[in-house]
């Protein structure tokens, strides 16, 4: 991480994540991942899907405000 917060992801990597312009950056505790935006929503949409909560946020996460 450079002074101005910014982390250099090398062109090998970028490449091989496929990462366009637009990313999307999740992270949780001590680790965090960087997705292609459409790649990611298409994860997410995925993940939704299988776990049946396809098109529904839970109460606790509708009233949180950043």
């Amino acid at each position: 991480m450079d002074s101005s917060g910014r982390v250099l992801i090398p062109s090998l990597l970028r490449d091989y994540a496929e990462l366009g312009k637009n990313t999307v950056l999740l992270g949780q505790g001590k680790k965090f991942e960087l997705w292609d935006e459409c790649g990611g929503n298409k994860r997410r949409d995925a993940y939704l899907h299988e776990t049946g909560d396809a098109g529904q946020i839970p109460e606790a996460l509708q009233t949180l405000s950043l």
